[in-house]
């Protein structure tokens, strides 16, 4: 079982990394770029199974090492990047976003920022450009893989070394099914699929069967030809054809990880006549591309991020690949200085190799909980936070509930606060939580109490016959008003302008139908109409614009006409609904928009708390257009 140097296996590394940072670097022709990190995977459980079995056959396996062997490939360019993203954080972000840094830190240098990222893979999860390390992701997985991996080869080889090959299929089996159930069979399929170990480690062990020579060989060369060019097809097909909607990883993961395996098989034990694809990926400027492909890795996307955070908006075209020059360069250093000093210097001896270690990662642990500690130096007024949560809390998300049906204690209490009966509720998704916070003021004003009902992603639409969780809750929700009669008033609020581009089909019928079943139950309806989206992420970019002197609302903002064009249907639509069951709209932009631009900023206070969730200054400010609704239900409550 031979671990000859394969300059092809180099080649295909190029195109995985390239694959990956080209797709980053926001170029459509490669919107499945991100498949790259999955030929990463099978390549290196290919090399590591081999190098493992061919060790352990000649009585020379140790663990400490081919331990030794990963601090020396992974260790020393991780470090000097994370050392480079420390000091771009301080420099660019404010104290909210360095204490989230602070999370992704430890969880990088500890590697378990895979399960960190797959957690805040939620609704209001942290926008990308406040991820620096969020590629960091897939070391994870390996370097846990490799925890475990080389223990169970030994004792397999050890104790049952006749069935390894059965014992290793059907893990790898049994990892693509979880994976496959993880995209198709559970709520956050695609993050749980993406990130967790036990549904990636198939494509490591499919590299590691390859090793272990479970598939035959293949003598006749046009056989291996075609394996090769049938490899290639099935890695580019699906760069140029995925995209980030995709279902990921799970069955569209095979054509990469198979195509990759096909291109390593057709290429062992046949040195002196390679395939036609193996001579192309052994060009001397592939294979260097293949050589620097762990550097470029871990440069580029700190660097991407960094560049449009700056800049706070898409890259041009003449800056990207000013950025891309830059992410090569630098690269091309660290793997030249960084990487191989560490790799092939003998007077660094395992001793040595193990202090740096350790100094490296207790460093960057003691950093990070100093971050984390410190709430990001929010002492310190030079990181002084520009940005907020919501008011209301999130504990009464519907989808917390322990179980189905809706209580009390399940809603939340918004308006005045004296032990009255709530006489309205407020319902929708996290836009109908953000803007809670103005029916809440305005209820308490006029003396008023309510619920609140909000299930962050869930419009309030009735569609018959559909059974998925937002509409069986919002079912729930018209149970609960039929048997409250107290509730004379609802209020409809969501992200309207979001669901009439992604649910034409349904958003219109289904809020007709909601308003239809609520005034059939003798509920007054208030809609509000949605609130102006930002272009970027407003806290941060508000943080850059004043480093940088630039008025955020030129870049963030929203021209009022382009607002209301978009909205004009769903406008229409609220209108016609006013007229046909007299219901009542409340319009937040007239108080949020200018007569040019809706702002991201006003006298210096936020708007928004991210792109779309008014802030509580916002809440403020809209509060009064809920006024008349409940002057008129407190007249009508007396």
């Amino acid at each position: 079982m031979g671990t000859k140097y394969r300059a092809d296996i180099d080649g295909l590394r190029a195109i995985a990394v390239l694959s990956v940072v080209l797709g980053h670097a926001g170029i459509g022709l490669f919107s499945g770029g991100y498949i790259g990190v999955d030929v990463f995977f099978v390549i290196s459980g290919y090399l590591i199974t081999a190098i493992i079995a061919r060790e352990i056959e000649q009585n020379q396996f140790s663990i400490l090492k081919f331990y030794e062997r990963r601090i020396r490939r992974i260790f020393p360019a991780l470090f000097a990047v994370l050392g480079a993203v420390c000091v771009l954080s301080l420099w660019l972000y404010n104290s909210n976003d360095l204490f989230l840094f602070s999370k992704s830190l430890l969880a990088t240098t500890l590697f378990y920022s895979n399960f960190l990222f797959w957690s805040q893979a939620g609704y209001f999860d942290a926008p990308s450009l406040l991820k620096p390390l969020l590629h960091t992701w897939s070391l994870a997985v390996e370097e846990q893989f490799y925890i475990f991996f080389p223990w169970l080869l030994f004792v397999l080889y050890r104790y049952g070394k006749s069935q390894i090959k059965n014992i290793l299929i059907l893990t790898t089996a049994l990892s693509l099914a979880l994976s496959v159930y993880g995209i198709y069979g559970i709520d956050d399929g695609n993050a749980t699929a993406f990130y967790l170990l036990h549904m990636r480690a198939w494509e490591l062990l499919f590299g590691g069967l390859i090793a272990l020579r479970v598939f035959p060989a293949q003598p006749a060369a046009i056989g291996r030809n075609f394996a090769a060019l049938a490899g290639l097809l099935l890695i580019g097909v699906p760069v140029f054809y995925y995209t980030s909607e995709t279902p990921f990883p799970g069955l569209t993961a095979i054509p990469p990880v198979l195509g990759t395996g096909l291109i390593i098989w057709s290429g062992e034990d046949n040195a002196n006549t390679p395939t036609f694809i193996g001579r192309l990926l052994s060009i001397r400027p592939i294979v260097f591309i293949g050589l620097i492909s762990y550097s470029l890795y871990l440069w580029h996307w700190p660097i991407l991020v960094f560049a449009k955070y700056f800049f706070i908006q898409n890259l041009s075209a003449p800056i990207t690949f000013l950025v891309l020059l830059l992410i090569f360069l630098l690269s091309a250093l660290s793997w030249r200085f960084i990487e191989q000093p560490f790799r092939f210097n003998a007077s660094f001896d395992q001793k040595r190799l193990y202090r740096f270690a350790g100094a490296a990662m207790l460093t960057s642990i003691l950093f990070g909980l100093v971050l984390y500690k410190s709430d990001g130096f929010s002492a310190i007024s030079y990181f002084h936070p520009l940005d907020e949560t919501l008011s209301i809390p999130e504990g009464c998300d519907l989808r917390r509930r322990p179980e189905p049906g809706i209580s009390e204690s399940d809603l939340c209490n918004i308006g005045i606060e004296d032990g009255r009966t709530a006489s309205f509720l407020a319902w929708g998704d996290s836009h109908a939580r953000a803007s809670g916070y103005a029916i809440h003021l305005s209820a308490k004003r006029m003396g008023v109490a309510g619920k609140l009902a909000f299930t962050n992603g869930c419009p309030p639409l009735i569609l018959e016959g559909t059974q998925n969780n937002c509409y069986a809750g919002n079912e729930e929700i018209i149970n609960y008003l039929k048997s409250h009669d107290e509730i004379k008033t609802v209020i409809l609020d969501a992200r309207w302008t979001l669901y009439a581009k992604r649910r034409k089909d349904d958003l219109f019928p289904g809020l007709e139908e909601t308003v239809k079943r609520l005034v059939d139950i003798n509920k007054s309806v208030a809609i509000a109409l949605p609130s102006p989206e930002m272009k970027y992420d407003v806290p941060p970019t508000y943080f850059v614009a004043l480093r940088r002197q630039l008025d955020v609302n030129q870049f963030a903002g929203e021209a009022t006409k382009d607002y209301l064009s978009e909205n004009k249907k769903f406008f229409n639509f609220a209108k016609s609904l006013a007229e046909k069951y007299s219901v009542e709209i409340i319009q937040p932009w007239q108080v949020l928009c200018g007569e040019k631009i809706c702002p991201a900023v006003m006298d210096g206070n936020i708007l928004y708390i991210d792109k779309n969730h008014i802030s509580s200054f916002a809440a403020e400010l809209t509060s009064p257009l809920f006024d008349p609704i409940f002057t008129k239900l407190k007249n009508e409550i007396k």
